[in-house]
């Protein structure tokens, strides 16, 4: 299913775009950025978030320019904020960041925990 085939009304709240808890590099910090803003042009409310560590692929002038909230936003209610993981598959890597059960997408190159 694609976030585009899903009703707005159905998405009520806030999308969370995020990736992993363990640790921040380019690709996904560039992907939260780019999903969470394409997704914001096509009316949805969506935020890049994550609280990892940035790794050393992600330039200071990156994290400065704040396009990723590095905390929870007061706005985020919990039963109605739907997540969109990126860069990462694997349930040990999110789900101490991320309610398993609000997760609506997940995109990711790579292999092994399609299941």
């Amino acid at each position: 299913m694609k976030i585009t085939d899903m009703k707005q009304n159905e998405l009520k709240g806030k999308l969370i775009v995020t990736a992993g808890s363990t640790y921040l590099d380019i690709d996904a910090y560039a992907c939260m950025t780019a999903l969470s803003e394409l997704l914001n042009l096509q009316g949805y409310n969506a935020v890049a978030y994550s609280s990892a560590v940035c790794n050393y692929s992600v330039c200071e002038s990156l994290t400065e320019a704040g396009q990723v909230l590095r905390e929870p936003s007061t706005n985020m209610i919990e039963g109605y904020t739907k997540y969109i993981i990126v860069d990462v598959s694997d349930p040990d890597y999110i789900k101490d960041c991320v309610p398993l059960d609000n997760i609506i997408m997940i995109y990711d190159h790579h292999v092994g925990f399609e299941k």
